[in-house]
Formats: structure tokens, C-alpha cells, sequence
């Protein structure tokens, strides 16, 4: 089964009440989910997409629900432009039409309009050859030291994301 990574955002020491609480949904929705931990706020697992979305209309207790895209390191602009650009955005976005939000916190990328500029040209650059329509998807950006979290908010889940290596970074 092809298994993608999630993670689910939930109040601050309810990680063990959601936890349980999926594991409980799971098993009785015959939904297949592995590898689930829980840290500061979040509970991290992997499922197929299809059961995720089943699986949402039954949770109570989390916030949201992301998909993890990538991992990486972001500590200048040109290393953005070169990750994000590399990201296979026709997975995730129906076009390239998309609202960004960007949020800079103790990071050397501070400059929010720079940010915005530099991903917008990546993902200009990955779709330079296409002819997608005009949908709008919204897309959000936190920064943290050297951490990037990319969310994007979709139909089939509640966020999707790219998180980056150290989870304690970005509390939802």
C-alpha cells in the first residue's frame, strides 16, 4: 500500500487523548495506520490518502489534519528557490494559481516579501511549461531558525504541509 505521511495538529496536552482516540477511529474504520507518534501539540502517522479522508469526518478532538510533502533545510534564498522549485507541485496544486501567507520567525529568511517573491518564481518556474486552469489554492509559509513549514489547504484533507526537521519548531 502506498503510505504517505500525516500530521495531525491537536490542543496542547490532549496528545495522548487524540492519539488514543485515533487509534480507536482507525481500528474501527478498518483504516491501516503506522509509525504514530505524539510531541508538543502534534501526533505524526502514516495511512493511505483515501482512508485519511474517511478518517477525518470522524475525529473529534485535532485541529487539523496535514499531509508532509517534503523535509529540508532552508537557510538562504537561493536554497529556497532550489528546494521549492524541485517540489512536484502538479501532485499538490491543480494549477499555479495560489494565495501565499508567510510567517518568519527566528530565522535567518526574515524578510517576508522575499520569501513570498522567492517561492512564488519556483513555482512559476516548475509550471513555465504548462497551461494549467485558474483555481486557487491557498498556501501558507512559517519560518523558524532554520526551519520552513509549507502548508497548503486542500478539499481532500484539512492541510497539507512541508515540515522541516525539528518539530518543536512550529507549534499550530
Amino acid at each position: 500500500m502506498n503510505f504517505l505521511k500525516f500530521r495531525i495538529s491537536c490542543p496542547f496536552d490532549t496528545e495522548e487523548y487524540c492519539l488514543k482516540e485515533l487509534v480507536e477511529k482507525a481500528s474501527l474504520l478498518n483504516i491501516e495506520i503506522v509509525n504514530c507518534t505524539s510531541t508538543n501539540g502534534e501526533i505524526r502517522f502514516e495511512s493511505d490518502l483515501a482512508s485519511v479522508e474517511k478518517l477525518q469526518a470522524y475525529l473529534k478532538l485535532p485541529n487539523r489534519i496535514s499531509l508532509i510533502i517534503a523535509n529540508f533545510k532552508a537557510r538562504d534564498l537561493p536554497k529556497l528557490f532550489q528546494k521549492v522549485s524541485k517540489i512536484p507541485w502538479r501532485n499538490y496544486l491543480i494549477n499555479k494559481e495560489f494565495q501565499l501567507k508567510v510567517l518568519s520567525k527566528k530565522s535567518r529568511l526574515n524578510n517576508e516579501k522575499k520569501i513570498s517573491a522567492t517561492f512564488e518564481e519556483a513555482i512559476e518556474k516548475y509550471y513555465v511549461a504548462q497551461n494549467p486552469k485558474n483555481i486557487s489554492n491557498p498556501i501558507s509559509t512559517r519560518l523558524s531558525s532554520t526551519a520552513l513549514m509549507i502548508n497548503l489547504k486542500s478539499p481532500l484533507i484539512y492541510q497539507a504541509s512541508i515540515c522541516t526537521n525539528d518539530p518543536k519548531d512550529f507549534r499550530a
